[in-house]
């Protein structure tokens, strides 16, 4: 069988406000949030910094005062506060420290100022709650209304690649029942009245023809053997994606039908 490669990617996301400025400019893989993660005022002054892991806040979170000067660093594992947090003044000294285990501060620090029990200033559109010590993010509330910007990666066909994806299939040359028409159930199917559906996955390339096919579901009694075979010498119009000709993967199932005097078979998209 072929290999199938694919490859991951990182996508920036930009938001922005209705005036233009940078709302959020948050890093994504596979549709998750993942690594830095920066927050703006509709002024462009940064507010927040956080980090993510797979689309929670994981990591250090910074939050800032709305003149942009750094008013708290703290550390969140597993939806909640760990470890050092430290509250700053706005001329930049430090006015409270705790320690936090698990979301809890710790009782050695239990003693130490209370700031830390207000909430943190988030950007306008943000929503985010602290149950229990435990963090809960949300997606800006007001994002609809807003120009996202996803820069994209122009595609560039790979050779060594089946897609199975594409934008238009492959389709056999001379049409699907010219194709069916040369699956021959086989006598011995007739006989006994056996009927189901075969799959066969075919790997056709950016020239049409079928490089491998594989049963994927048979019944038996030679019926597979029979739509592989036809299946494999036959010429395809070669699948497209993003505007090129590739190679692709296809999916055919072939319907048998338990009495050999109606039809045989039939093609699913």
């Amino acid at each position: 069988m072929l290999p199938v490669l694919s490859f991951a990617q990182y996508d920036t996301l930009t938001v922005r406000y209705p005036n233009g400025e940078v709302e959020s400019v948050i890093t994504y893989y596979k549709n998750y949030k993942e690594g830095p993660a920066k927050y703006f005022s509709d002024s462009g002054i940064l507010l927040e910094e956080r980090m993510y892991k797979e689309g929670q806040v994981n990591g250090l979170v910074k939050t800032y005062y709305p003149d942009g000067k750094l008013r708290e660093v703290f550390n969140v594992s597993e939806g909640r506060r760990e470890g050092p947090a430290t509250l700053y003044d706005t001329s930049g000294q430090i006015i409270s420290e705790k320690f936090f285990v698990q979301g809890k501060i710790s009782e050695q620090y239990a003693s130490i100022s209370e700031e830390f029990e207000e909430d943190i200033v988030l950007p306008p559109g943000m929503e985010e709650e602290f149950l229990l010590g435990g963090v809960r993010d949300s997606m800006p509330i007001a994002a609809v209304t807003k120009e996202i910007v996803i820069p994209e990666v122009p595609f560039v066909p790979d050779e060594s690649v089946f897609y199975n994806d594409p934008d238009e299939p492959a389709v056999p040359k001379l049409g699907w029942d010219s194709l069916f028409a040369r699956i021959v159930k086989p006598e011995r199917a007739k006989k006994e009245n056996i009927g189901g559906t075969v799959e066969i996955k075919a790997w056709i390339d950016a020239n049409g023809d079928v490089r491998e096919t594989s049963i994927q579901q048979g019944i038996g009694y030679g019926c597979e053997d029979a739509a592989e075979i036809a299946i494999a010498y036959t010429k395809f119009k070669p699948a497209v994606k993003k505007g090129f000709v590739v190679n692709s993967e296809l999916l055919i199932r072939v319907v048998f039908e338990g009495k050999p005097k109606t039809k045989l078979f039939e093609f699913f998209d």
